[in-house]
């Protein structure tokens, strides 16, 4: 289909001159109108590639049809380009806050327009395909994770249940942690894919093979790395075999050399297994790896996991359990876990009892140290 461009001017000469030079210059389909409300009504014609608006005598009128074009059509459909006068400063910074595609200025000639018109449509057939290009890659991962996890399944039965075990405690973990949901995919597919590597580095019956050892993450990472769509998969499952860092405040949440994903799956996955194997009570679990925090696991994501396993075990919630952010926390209120910064610096003990002087405390180390997590607190007077 030819392209359609819209041109609106409410000089009715100016816009029949252009629209006569554009139609003689190149192949595109010129549509006219001389009114903004004109020229919104034709926002839905098949076809319309690109808009043409001059400020005219109102240059309101120009900024309300780009909002109007912006509002129902994305600016991947349509591009949008501003003819202004020489002095329309306003005009051009609020043409830019729509996400105009080009600002002219007048006098404009029909060939400066058609060279900004066709330019603006390369580039987005260059988007598009692009576009295009990044979904199929997408839907080329997503298809060999499902293939290797089948093959995983296949060898080891139980691994399909407990990376998506892991996955999803893993993920309630971070949106806690306020992880970006765009970091979110890859660590599920990390979660999903952190025992592919008992297919290289172990062998006998499965049954026997409920842990998940230094060796079988290395050699998960080793194997995905080789594939460059899953090389930052490879890396969040060659990071959970790392003790933490002790990299400090989060920035991001990815600071440091091991990624905050990592970190993450790395106490997640110890906490199911701990659970799973030992048959221990998720409560008495969280404390095993308590005992280790600020060590092999982040306090931080320790602290968030403890939350999460407390609110959704109905076996480890306390009647009395109130999480809080630093801001809601006050006098009299008993901490029911210890109360670390995202650095690792053990400020109160579980059991102690907030006071001004500890709220102070708390609120100076905050300042400069983040406490990232929620505050697992008990109500004495319950």
């Amino acid at each position: 289909m030819m392209n359609a461009v819209l041109i609106v001017d409410d000089d009715a000469a100016r816009l029949e001159q252009l629209a006569f030079e554009l139609t003689a210059r190149s192949d595109f389909r010129v549509r006219t109108a001389t009114t903004a409300a004109r020229a919104i009504e034709s926002l839905e014609t098949p076809g319309l590639r690109a808009v043409v608006c001059a400020e005219g005598s109102a240059g309101e009128a120009a900024i309300e049809l780009l909002r109007e074009a912006r509002t129902r059509r994305t600016p991947a459909d349509v591009a949008f380009v501003l003819v202004v006068r020489p002095n329309g400063l306003g005009t051009r910074i609020d043409a830019w806050s729509w996400d105009a595609d080009a600002v002219l200025t007048e006098p404009v000639h029909a060939a400066e327009v058609q060279a900004c018109l066709q330019a603006l449509l390369r580039r987005r057939s260059v988007n598009a395909l692009a576009a295009e290009e990044f979904q199929r890659v997408n839907r080329t991962v997503d298809e060999l994770q499902d293939v290797l996890v089948a093959l995983l399944h296949a060898a080891y039965p139980a691994a399909e249940r407990r990376g998506e075990e892991l996955a999803s405690l893993s993920l309630r973990v971070a949106r806690g942690l306020d992880v970006p949901a765009e970091m979110l995919e890859e660590m599920r597919r990390a979660a999903r894919l952190h025992e592919i590597g008992r297919l290289l580095s172990e062998s006998g019956p499965a049954s026997r093979l409920e842990t998940v050892s230094p060796s079988v993450l290395a050699a998960s990472a080793g194997l995905l790395s080789r594939l460059p769509a899953l090389t930052g998969t490879a890396k969040l499952i060659g990071g959970m075999a790392a003790n933490w860092d002790g990299s400090g405040s989060l920035v991001h949440l990815e600071r440091g050399e091991i990624p905050m994903r990592s970190r993450i799956l790395r106490a997640t996955g110890d906490f199911l297994w701990v659970r799973a194997i030992r048959r221990w009570g998720a409560q008495v679990a969280i404390e095993s790896l308590m005992l280790h925090s600020g060590t092999y696991y982040d306090p931080a994501v320790l602290a968030e996991l403890a939350l999460v396993v407390s609110q959704q075990d109905p076996h480890t919630s306390e009647p009395d359990f109130e999480p809080l952010r630093v801001e809601h926390l006050t006098e009299g209120l008993m901490l029911v876990h210890d109360l670390c910064t995202s650095s690792g610096v053990k400020l109160l003990s579980a059991g102690a009892v907030l006071t001004p002087a500890s709220l102070r405390l708390i609120a100076e180390r905050h300042a400069i140290d983040p406490i990232v997590h929620a505050v697992a607190t008990r109500r004495l007077n319950r």
